[in-house]
């Protein structure tokens, strides 16, 4: 049995090929560990520079002349920080760890235009430069939070400050300058003096002043009414300017009507749509055909769920009988795969045998995996701990250095059963909790489940079911055309069903758990929605389940073979298996349909990938995700599924049904 990596001295002599190369990996690894804590410790010092030299903090309401967004307001609340001469602004205060949404940088030539009070609660100012061009207009909701705002920009940068008169305060806002902001990414901006062609601080100044001269000159100009005259047709109308839908005009322009037509035209087609189901099936939800169709059969499932928490006691058993030396590391291991494969193959077994209904199996089949996957996570951090408590290295291990609940400590029942309930699949001896439960939002968020849950049963009873069952004669006769036409009529309800779901299962059931647990990390999802390729969507969808996979089976197999491609093909393998499992067994059928589905992503990632580089535009890797993933993929899929059960239950039906007619005719002879 070759020696761990972890207890091998590195360099030492007689060491094979192998355990150079587990050496120089493991160095690898730890060197970028300590890289990553470097840069996290210099993060954490320069967030506390600049907390001490902060002059001012604070939510303002910050003016966004073509960002009304759906509510119709142009006024958004930031977070603003005031650091020496630099403003910066943020979307909010959690926020103030990462990169400032924009940095203004002050100085003498800004000045400070007051407008008072708007709409008798918005106390407004603007912050405008040399040119007359408005950087920021900002307002707060009381006089006395604005005055000592402007107060403070006044004492940063010595910045005039002028009150506009009652006639101008209503006039149209200005067009934002760009003058003193710094975008994220992008470079500081030139100075003043190297703005005007390298000319001296004298000219520089008597320029502004020329300019300031200017504007004023054309304010007042344009503040002017025009003379009424009977001869105002001769008047000019006509000036250089571009269509509002052209390019140069496009993005600054306000768009809400189009939006909300959009959005009545949704409404009004998925209205029609409603409509038409409710006229041709009338309301099935009510009836739960697809739910709970044989309660009897639930039982043995039920009394099932109840014996699971068995096996997480035993793999506790086997690591504490590990740890104090009762059982051998190769005995230790063999218990551990089979508790694995017996909580694995035992509940599969039982619905094979009992037959429950699809919906009760589904959610077995879940916890099931769930629990698997939880115990090789527990038995294999458990592994590694036990191999560094024996032979501890020279240098202290992270492993050792992180643990709050030092190992064997944490082999306890209170935290096995933590583990077990918390919403994760990766053990570790600790996690990071919360301080205390929200009972007001856990109500609101229970009262969303209940009504996500309600969706879900209407959308595959009044839906998804109907339009699959209509998919059987254009499968059996391989009618193109009229096969396209179910898939698109199947996907719409599909991708509702898959967004409800979603929302309903990991940001809700799994916020909820982690709030009663008062679990700290709830990151259980990223943004997938905007995956510009398929390899980046399953990196983001489901994050306990990437994690476990990148953790547990992702770099075991890369520390084995060395080939990321192998480890790739690996990983999708598995969670093919996972997918067939799930959907094969609860409909008796392994047909592979989910399995193969799976295993073609692994084709589908260099071609999103190359379509991103080919187009130079990562929109086409994101609309052919969501064309191949959701509107063909999951449909098309699920009418596979929908056909062979309905085929397999008319044979067995028939079977069944020609035993019967024989018993009967063998009794009425005998008779």
């Amino acid at each position: 049995m070759r020696a761990s990596p972890l207890t091998t001295k590195r360099g030492g002599k007689g060491m094979s090929q192998g355990d150079k190369a587990d050496a120089a990996f493991d160095e690898n690894m730890d060197l970028k560990r300590k890289i990553a804590e470097l840069k996290q410790r210099v993060k954490l010092l320069e967030g506390a520079k600049d907390v001490r030299n902060v002059t001012k903090c604070g939510y303002l309401y910050k003016y966004r002349p073509f960002g009304g967004g759906w509510r119709g307001t142009t006024w958004s609340l930031r977070f603003f920080s005031l650091i020496g001469k630099s403003l910066l602004y943020y979307k909010s205060e959690q926020d103030t760890e990462l990169h400032p949404r924009a940095r203004f940088e002050l100085d003498s030539s800004f000045t400070i235009e007051i407008e008072g009070l708007k709409r008798a609660r918005y106390w407004t100012f603007s912050l405008v430069d040399a040119t007359g061009g408005s950087v920021l207009r900002l307002s707060t909701e009381n006089q006395h939070d604005g005055e000592k705002w402007v107060a403070a920009l006044k004492a940063a940068a010595n910045i005039g400050v002028e009150v506009l008169p009652i006639d101008s305060r209503y006039q149209s806002p200005r067009m934002p300058s760009s003058r003193g902001l710094q975008y994220r990414g992008g470079r500081d901006n030139q100075s003043d003096t190297e703005s005007e062609g390298g000319q001296s601080e004298t000219e520089g100044r008597s320029s502004r002043r020329r300019k300031e001269a200017e504007m004023v000159a054309y304010r007042k100009a344009a503040a002017t009414p025009r003379p009424r005259t009977s001869l105002r047709v001769a008047f000019p109308i006509h000036k250089s300017r571009y269509s509002i839908l052209s390019s140069e005009r496009m993005s600054n322009q306000n768009h809400h009507g189009l939006l909300n037509l959009a959005a009545i035209i949704l409404v009004v087609t998925n209205g029609r749509l409603i409509m038409e189901n409710l006229i041709k099936y009338g309301f099935r939800a009510g009836k739960l055909r697809f739910w709970i169709a044989h309660p009897k059969r639930a039982v043995p499932i039920l009394f099932a769920w109840m014996a699971m928490s068995l096996f997480g006691m035993m793999a506790l058993l086997i690591e504490r009988f590990a740890v104090k030396g009762w059982i051998s590391d190769r005995t230790a291991n063999m218990l551990r795969i089979l508790n694995v494969s017996t909580c694995c193959l035992g509940p599969c077994y039982i619905v094979l045998a009992y037959r429950p209904d699809i919906f009760v199996s589904v959610i077995f089949m879940l916890i099931v995996l769930t629990l698997c996957m939880k115990l090789v996570s527990y038995a294999h951090v458990n592994h590694d701990l036990q191999v560094l408590h024996r032979t501890p290295p020279e240098e202290p291990h992270p492993l050792l250095t992180l643990q709050l609940e030092k190992y064997p400590a944490n082999l306890t029942v209170l935290n096995m059963a933590y583990f077990l309930t918390a919403p994760t699949l990766c053990y570790q001896t600790n996690y990071p909790r919360s301080s205390r439960r929200r009972k007001r939002w856990l109500l609101r968020r229970t009262a969303e489940f209940v009504v996500c849950v309600a969706l879900l049963v209407i959308l595959v009873e009044q839906y998804i079911m109907p339009a699959a069952m209509n998919s059987m004669d254009p499968l059996e006769g391989l009618a193109l055309g009229r096969l396209l036409e179910r898939v698109l009529k199947l996907s719409l309800p599909v991708l509702y069903f898959w967004l409800v779901m979603f929302y309903m299962f990991f940001h809700l059931w799994m916020n909820i758990l982690a709030e009663l647990l008062c679990f700290g990390d709830r990151e259980f999802y990223k943004d997938w929605w905007n995956a510009s390729n398929i390899e980046q969507y399953w990196r983001l969808w489901n994050m306990p389940v990437h994690q476990w996979f990148v953790r547990h089976v992702y770099f075991p197999c890369l520390h084995l073979t060395k080939n990321k491609d192998v480890s790739v093909v690996v990983v999708f393998g598995l969670s093919a298996v996972f997918h067939e499992l799930v959907i094969g067994v609860p409909m008796q059928l392994l047909r592979g349909w989910a399995f193969w589905g799976i295993l073609s992503q692994l084709a589908l990632i260099p071609l999103t990938k190359w379509m991103n580089k080919y187009l130079k535009n990562e929109q086409a890797g994101n609309i052919a995700f969501w064309l191949v993933f959701c509107i063909f993929g999951q449909p098309l899929c699920i009418m596979l599924y929908v056909h062979d059960y309905v085929i397999s239950n008319k044979i067995r039906t028939a079977a069944v049904a020609v035993v019967i007619n024989a018993a009967v005719g063998a009794s009425t002879e005998e008779l």
